[in-house]
């Protein structure tokens, strides 16, 4: 999703395969070095094409190096 449609929410809820990995305001994400921020850093830096591989690419890495 973009994160534009939720840069106003009462709360942000972002999950990782299928968990929970963190939740609070937009402002509050941002401030944390947390999935929520590296993919908005992402969407504002990347054409939208490098940011879906770049992010399919980091939740791999992730996913191996929790097995």
């Amino acid at each position: 999703h973009r994160l534009t449609s939720v840069q106003h929410a009462d709360l942000v809820v972002v999950i990782d395969e299928g968990k929970i990995a963190e939740s609070g305001t937009p402002e509050q994400l941002l401030q944390e070095n947390g999935l929520y921020r590296h993919i908005v850093e992402l969407q504002r830096n990347s054409p939208r094409e490098l940011f879906e591989s770049d992010l399919e690419r980091r939740l791999r890495l992730k996913r191996g190096a929790s097995s």
